[in-house]
């Protein structure tokens, strides 16, 4: 069954909580978390939840640099706009 783009996007923000403030969290560590064995089928799933968050609540980020939205490539971290 597939997951649908509202629980993606629940999860990045349920995971994203859970860390300390200063911390990213991995589009891995979020695709893993829901789809477990399966999880490299999905992975563009996940960044496509990413690139499509219009409320600008995710920043992404690849070796502590913003990246553009459009132009994800693995390894990419996720983290809140609060975060500082």
């Amino acid at each position: 069954m597939k997951t649908s783009r509202r629980e993606i996007k629940a999860r990045i923000l349920r995971l994203k909580s859970k860390r300390v403030i200063d911390r990213s969290v991995s589009m891995t560590e979020i695709t893993r978390s829901l789809f477990s064995a399966t999880w490299k089928n999905y992975i563009d799933d996940v960044k496509t939840v990413a690139r499509l968050n219009k409320q600008n609540l995710i920043k992404i980020t690849q070796k502590g640099k913003k990246l553009d939205p459009r132009k994800l490539k693995s390894p990419v971290n996720l983290s809140l706009k609060s975060d500082r």
